[in-house]
């Protein structure tokens, strides 16, 4: 069972590795991140080390990302 959610982590990794001007997000049903990645998390100054494994925030959107954030987290 690990080895089959790691390699479904693995794709999204990889997916947001090759998506141009994007990022990635995967929410457990915690809801928590495990993965966030991609070159506009990093442009909007977060980094992978301080999203993944945090609780996704309520309404899809850190505090800083709050004018430009377009998904929206439904609980």
């Amino acid at each position: 069972m690990h080895a089959r959610h790691n390699a479904d982590l693995a794709v999204y990794r990889r997916i947001a590795a090759e998506l141009p001007h994007g990022a990635v997000f995967v929410v457990d049903r915690a809801p928590r991140h495990v993965v966030a990645q991609g070159s506009e998390l990093e442009s909007s100054g977060f980094s992978p080390l301080h999203v993944e494994g945090r609780t996704a925030p309520r309404n899809g959107c850190w505090p800083s990302q709050a004018t430009h954030c377009s998904i929206r987290w439904k609980p």
